[in-house]
């Protein structure tokens, strides 16, 4: 495997994201050079074109995911301000180290490649992904909630 220097993996991030043609030109180019033959001899994979599909869907659906777990956090950080104006640093502190403690969780309990299939949409996958966002925003709720509330009661 060819080592990518980091200017050239943040190009090839931002082609994935703001250029899929040009993306999977490199990944036809990146296979080629791998297997050692011209690109021109090698026909375009439809399959390279859904891994770059699924990688931008699922990272605008992560983005949306994010934002709407900080929007929950600061909407609870809102009301739990209105309501106790002075939080006690005990319990701003707990949520965080509950918040983070609920991210490692999702990050140590999905499951990869032990359970991928093909297509990728088998149920027990989709049940991973759904645990794994719920787990995500539950935790990046929580954070917010811990560090926004002092912030908003004060």
């Amino acid at each position: 495997m060819q080592r990518i220097s980091l200017p050239g993996a943040v190009r090839l991030c931002a082609l994935l994201v703001f250029d899929r043609s040009r993306f999977i030109q490199e990944a036809h180019a990146d296979l080629a050079r791998r297997q050692g033959i011209e690109p021109a001899a090698l026909r375009l994979d439809p399959y390279r074109a859904q891994q770059t599909d699924r990688i931008r869907k699922e990272l605008w659906r992560s983005f949306v995911l994010v934002l709407c777990a900080l929007a929950c956090g600061i909407v609870l950080a809102f009301l739990f301000a209105a309501l106790q104006p002075q939080p006690r640093p005990f319990v701003c502190a707990l949520t965080q180290i509950l918040g983070a403690a609920v991210l490692l969780w999702g990050t140590l309990a999905v499951r990869g490649g032990d359970i991928a299939t093909l297509e990728a949409d088998s149920l027990p996958e989709r049940v991973n992904q759904w645990i794994y966002r719920t787990l995500y925003f539950i935790g990046t709720a929580l954070i917010t909630l811990g560090t926004a509330w002092p912030v908003l009661a004060g």
